[in-house]
């Protein structure tokens, strides 16, 4: 947005939205989290089918064209629902998860 304005970045989000689309089943729900972050609840999987998920998507990602001048990463968190947690809670180790990978040098996946 910084450097190529909110309008190319929105078309940035609209796209990825779509491609995210092709990636995911119908019982799964994709949501965008706030800014830049999404959130992909995947009922009935386990912590490393999620994280086989979340790998394909980060490498398509990498290669696909966006329309826009500069190449598009993502960083993924990946955690599973432990019992008797709270959406609170899982959200929280989610975004841990998050800036794991980011501050490991972005473009990457973090299971935890």
């Amino acid at each position: 947005n910084d450097k190529h304005g909110h309008e190319a970045g929105d078309r940035v989000l609209i796209e990825f939205v779509e491609e995210m689309k092709n990636h995911i089943r119908q019982i799964d729900l994709f949501a965008r989290w706030g800014g830049e972050e999404f959130m992909i609840l995947l009922p009935q999987t386990d912590k490393e089918t999620g994280g086989k998920l979340a790998e394909r998507i980060r490498r398509h990602i990498e290669v696909h064209h966006f329309h826009q001048p500069k190449k598009i990463t993502v960083s993924i968190g990946v955690v599973s629902l432990e019992e008797g947690e709270t959406a609170d809670s899982i959200a929280s180790r989610a975004d841990k998860a998050l800036y794991s990978a980011k501050n490991s040098g972005r473009n990457r996946v973090v299971v935890i």
